[in-house]
């Protein structure tokens, strides 16, 4: 092969480009000159509306950079070409560059390769590749599009990537929306269709506070899309069958994915033309959905069309593999059913997440297979029950989630629902340490709170219930014992903020009725956190209860603090905690009033 000069592969190079910028319906005036060169571009294109390339319809100009180079024959799809760092880090000062590289065989011919290099993209090359001299960058074909809608796309682009905000940190907190755009990719050409082939910018969305005003769009990444994906709830028809079922479709480069009720996922291999579907069960998740894709997947391996609005999956000649597998997953099916006597004896939802992780399907069918033995036939022999020879209540864990239970050796049923009749207050006596004396309380109190409130069987109406087969309130010692429930329960929902735990307090606290020495104010400040954490603010009449409470116990450094804390007067809660012992001040950093204390400090910071 001949070998070109550098001059003439120049001329060459820019020759083409004109060639394409000349086109009829091109808007593009090219300002490349032939051996005066920039030390990092080479020249420019003006961009206008319309051929009249007048002033008015001038858009904006692309700086561009042209390079020549002589091949025995043309690339076949993307090319690489390598630029120095220095170059990446003018462009990047510059606010961009569109790379032009001209590939020309002995005979002049040439073809163009287009890279709209903008600032973010140039970004991560300086911060992952700025400690090498060189780095290549892949360049696109011109002809699967135009040179116009290249620069038009490179101004739009770069009017959203300038420096100040590729540089700043808005805080991901702060992002309203995301978005994706690119320069190249264009499903309604061939080309271009192959979204995996392309490049994309994500923009974090921050809306604007202005009506009118158009959002601002932060870019934070430029990628290529490792796979893409999409989510319907819809019906699937298996032969006589349909089932409902929220389905997730992924498409990655080489195979598709469908993951169904997000606990069976399919995987179909686009390369194989045998043996191309896998599926697997990822976790136990819910009843209801376990109930849709064990018989589905029991249809689907027995052969039948399952069919999909956007697809169909087919299977034929299964073999003996296959058919014990069906057996298995039969076997399952018939297990799913009779744990439905399980769930309604705790009165467990079926749709209730119980937070098994990947990978624990079969852990999770285990300890179900334990459970249901233990409630339906009495048999306790598959879990450890310390002291088995004394009731108490237990736990009993099934994914991350645990069932709350009454355990009784000698009762007709071992396992008892802890929401049910049968846990009655009167079965129930407690004394405290170092006296003989026998009191009458909830059996509740035996419950740990952050175990009560997250059982899948919680029923908090037995809770509440239990509460009116006693005096709560009978003397200070036993109003102690009912201030400590609810102060744990408190603080229960601040962690939480479920209002079914806030509304429990609110009723066991309702039930109070006398005032006896010592015990008002307690009981009047506990309601008065507990309506503020559900109305946000203070009526009149709680207003004036917490003066006459504050004028009344001036004495009480604890009552003031609190008081203070409620008012919303923080100056003051935090002069009155100062003046706490460290023993007190232990003691009221561990109560729910102390929530509301630090929370004063955040508003006070928001302001």
């Amino acid at each position: 092969m001949s070998k070109l000069s550098n001059s003439k592969l120049e001329r060459i190079a820019v020759n083409k480009i004109e060639q394409e910028i000349n086109e009829v319906g091109c808007y593009l005036l090219s300002d490349i000159p032939v051996g005066d060169k920039g030390i990092s571009y080479d020249g420019k294109i003006d961009v206008f509306k319309d051929g009249s390339e007048s002033k008015e319809s001038l858009i904006d100009s692309v700086p561009v950079q042209v390079k020549g180079t002589q091949v025995d024959k043309f690339s076949s799809g993307n090319r690489s070409f390598s630029l120095e760092l220095d170059h990446y880090k003018n462009y990047y000062n510059g606010g961009g560059v569109l790379l032009l590289v001209v590939e020309i065989e002995e005979t002049g011919q040439g073809k163009i390769y287009y890279k709209q290099l903008l600032a973010k993209e140039l970004e991560g090359i300086l911060r992952q590749y700025g400690h090498q001299k060189e780095r290549a960058v892949q360049l696109r074909p011109l002809s699967e599009t135009k040179i116009y809608d290249v620069c038009r796309k490179f101004i739009r682009e770069r009017n959203y990537q300038p420096r100040a905000l590729i540089e700043s940190d808005f805080g991901e907190e702060n992002f309203d929306s995301y978005k994706l755009t690119s320069l190249t990719y264009n499903p309604e050409k061939e080309e271009t269709r192959n979204i995996f082939d392309h490049y994309f910018t994500v923009y974090g969305v921050i809306d604007s506070k202005t009506p009118g005003k158009n959002p601002l769009q932060v870019p934070l990444e430029h990628i290529k899309l490792a796979g893409v994906g999409a989510e319907y709830k819809e019906d699937i028809s298996v032969g006589n069958s349909v089932y409902n079922m929220s389905s997730k479709f992924f498409q990655e480069p080489n195979k598709s994915l469908c993951l169904l009720e997000d606990i069976l996922l399919l995987e179909y291999d686009t390369k194989k033309r045998v043996n191309n579907l896998k599926f697997s069960i990822k976790r136990f998740g819910n009843l209801t959905s376990q109930l849709k894709i064990i018989p589905f997947l029991i249809e689907v391996l027995k052969g039948e069309k399952a069919v999909f609005p956007n697809g169909v999956i087919h299977l034929s000649g299964a073999g003996e593999e296959v058919n014990a597998l069906v057996e298995d997953l039969e076997d399952i099916y018939d297990f799913l059913k009779e744990i439905k006597s399980v769930y309604e004896y705790f009165g467990i939802k079926q749709n209730i997440e119980i937070g098994d992780g990947e990978g624990e399907y079969n852990k999770t069918l285990a300890r179900w297979r334990i459970i249901n033995e233990a409630v339906m036939y009495n048999k306790c022999s598959g879990f450890t029950v310390p002291n088995p020879d004394m009731p108490k209540f237990l736990t009993l864990e099934i994914g991350k989630r645990n069932i709350v239970v009454f355990y009784n050796p000698v009762g007709t049923k071992r396992i008892v629902n802890a929401f049910s009749d049968d846990i009655k207050p009167s079965k129930f006596h407690f004394k405290f340490q170092n006296s003989e004396e026998k009191f009458e309380h909830t059996p509740y109190w035996l419950v740990k709170s952050n175990y009560l409130v997250t059982a899948i069987n919680r029923n908090f109406s037995y809770v509440k219930e239990s509460f009116k087969d006693f005096d709560a309130y009978k003397d200070d010692a036993i109003f102690g014992v009912t201030n400590e429930f609810c102060l744990n329960y408190l603080k229960m929902y601040d962690e939480l903020k479920d209002i079914e735990i806030l509304e429990m307090v609110e009723y066991i606290y309702e039930l109070y009725n006398g005032y006896p020495k010592g015990v008002s104010e307690i009981v009047v400040i506990n309601q008065v956190q507990i309506n503020l954490r559900k109305n946000g603010k203070l009526s009149s009449d709680e207003v004036s209860l917490l003066i006459g409470i504050k004028n009344s116990k001036s004495d009480n450094v604890g009552i003031q603090f609190c008081v203070s804390v409620l008012l919303g007067s923080r100056q003051e809660a935090e002069y009155y905690y100062e003046k706490l012992s460290k023993e007190d001040q232990t003691f009221y950093s561990d109560l729910p009033i102390y929530h509301l204390f630090k929370k004063s400090y955040k508003k006070e910071e928001m302001k």
